[in-house]
């Protein structure tokens, strides 16, 4: 392929020119990998292992502790006929409404985050 000066376009032989941008020179090949880089690898593939290892914990944590808060809520405190119902329906009311939104944030954070254009670029 050639212009309209007669000079060949710069992708016509099929290559990506080295100079490219995200060429080969962005990709470090193992073999170029010194002792200190493989180090820098292995502590990011750790720490991403531990950050998603605690927050699995704190999670699953979180929703034991949720699920037996909301069981003793609902036969002690909303069983508990010394509590005015106003008090009882209003803190029920509450605390489902706050669920809800945390619900809802969470949804759409999940779903900002499935569509995210600049998900892939690097900082």
């Amino acid at each position: 392929m050639t212009d309209h000066d007669g000079n060949q376009a710069p992708g016509a032989s099929g290559r990506i020119p080295e100079d490219a941008p995200g060429g080969p020179e962005l990709e470090p090949q193992p073999t170029d990998w010194d002792d200190a880089a493989m180090d820098r690898f292995w502590l990011g593939v750790y720490s991403r292992l531990e950050r998603g290892l605690a927050w699995t914990l704190v999670s699953a944590s979180a929703a034991v502790l949720l699920g037996y808060w909301a069981y003793v809520f609902a036969t002690e405190f909303m069983a508990d006929a010394s509590v005015p119902a106003i008090v009882r329906f209003g803190t029920a009311g509450l605390l489902l409404g706050i669920l809800l939104l945390l619900l809802g944030a969470i949804r759409e954070r999940i779903r900002a985050r499935s569509t995210d254009p600049f998900r892939r670029v690097r900082r």
